[in-house]
């Protein structure tokens, strides 16, 4: 028998807060990439603002807005995306799963300014998007892997 529209509402939104499926905790990540987006963008204008809107400062307020958005992102990550505590050893290990993230995002970041003459206004942004979907597999890998082990001190 098939559920009704209603149960069928009720169980997605259920699902999304509180199941651990790969299917609804990609959902979650997919959120929470946005939210770090945002985060991230919201510190990338100040800080271009801030040090002086040109094209040589526009790495150095990339750089500087994706550490600050990271930390974040960990929490986010944790609470939300896998459902697990943040501990020591996972908030040391998070910045692995960020390292494909910030590589490919940094140099299309340059190359879009640079070479394809994208607005340093939105570049970045277009790379953060871009990369979010590789980045939901190393950080499920690294945050929950499958063999559980002991957690460390909670942060």
């Amino acid at each position: 028998m098939s559920k009704s529209p209603i149960e069928s509402i009720k169980y997605l939104w259920n699902g999304f807060w509180t199941s651990d499926t790969k299917f609804f905790s990609l959902c979650r990540f997919v959120a929470v990439g946005g939210i770090n987006t945002v985060h991230y963008y919201v510190w990338y204008r100040v800080l271009l603002a801030m040090m002086g809107n040109t094209d040589a400062v526009a790495t150095i307020a990339h750089v500087a807005a994706f550490v600050i958005s990271m930390v974040g992102s960990f929490f986010l990550s944790c609470y939300f995306t896998f459902h697990v505590r943040p501990t020591w050893k996972r908030f040391l290990k998070f910045p692995l799963s960020q390292a494909l993230n910030f590589t490919v995002s940094t140099v299309m970041t340059h190359v879009f300014i640079n070479y394809i003459h994208v607005s340093k206004n939105i570049a970045s942004l277009i790379s953060m998007f871009l990369v979010i979907p590789l980045t939901f597999v190393v950080t499920k890998l690294l945050i929950k892997p499958e063999n559980r082990q002991s957690d460390s001190k909670t942060v």
